[in-house]
């Protein structure tokens, strides 16, 4: 069995050093909100939370049509919110969330000339490195405006999803400019209120060797 589990070790490195392939930097923002699914909306406004992510990855081509990419990304997501009371309508709050993420997606291609128009699709895995909750309640008829920030407590921390997004390689002569919107979807509740990550990305990028 050994031996059998390092050939097929050494055919997906042969494999995977023979196709060729560029790397590329990523960066760009995002739009992010958390479902919600079992909060009570009567009360509360919710509205995506924006933020940026940034990134480092390699794509192999197999075929003039079909490959890979797989790399590491850092990137800011959360919520926003706000009260719909009078008493406590100017009441806000921002969630917000920092996250390592491993996505690793198929790419399917169509070349226009030096050009390239790409489908992808795959998992992510993650890591949140940290979280915070920024809160301002001002007080009808009071002029100061009391505020707090903390962090939270008992929140799953791995994350696990599915990317689905459209890219754009335009060539230049010294690379490629890359552009690409995504959807995330995360598959894992991040708390007891079965909240999840649904992630909007806009993202440029600089390729070599494409």
């Amino acid at each position: 069995m050994k031996k059998y589990i390092l050939l097929s070790l050494i055919v997906t490195w042969v494999s995977f050093t023979q196709a060729g392939g560029h790397l590329f930097l990523t960066g760009g923002v995002n739009l992010s909100t958390l479902g919600n699914k079992d909060a009570d909306k009567t009360y509360l406004q919710y509205y995506p939370e924006p933020g940026f992510n940034a990134g480092l990855a390699y794509e192999w081509s197999f075929t003039k049509s079909f490959g890979l990419q797989a790399g590491l990304s850092y990137e800011t997501r959360g919520e926003a919110g706000g009260q719909t009371l009078q008493e406590v309508k100017d009441s806000s709050w921002a969630v917000r969330y920092r996250y390592i993420q491993l996505p690793v997606l198929l790419v399917l291609s169509h070349k226009f000339g030096l050009n390239r128009v790409d489908f992808l699709v795959g998992p992510e895995i993650g890591r949140m490195l940290s979280d915070g909750v920024k809160e301002e309640f001002p007080v009808t008829g009071d002029t100061s405006n009391t505020g707090m920030s903390y962090t939270i407590t008992n929140e799953e921390k791995n994350d696990l999803g599915i990317t689905v997004g459209l890219g754009y390689w335009l060539d230049v002569s010294f690379g490629a400019v890359y552009i690409r919107p995504s959807y995330y979807y995360s598959l894992l509740n991040l708390n007891s209120a079965k909240n999840n990550h649904r992630n909007i990305r806009f993202q440029l990028g600089y390729g070599i060797g494409f």
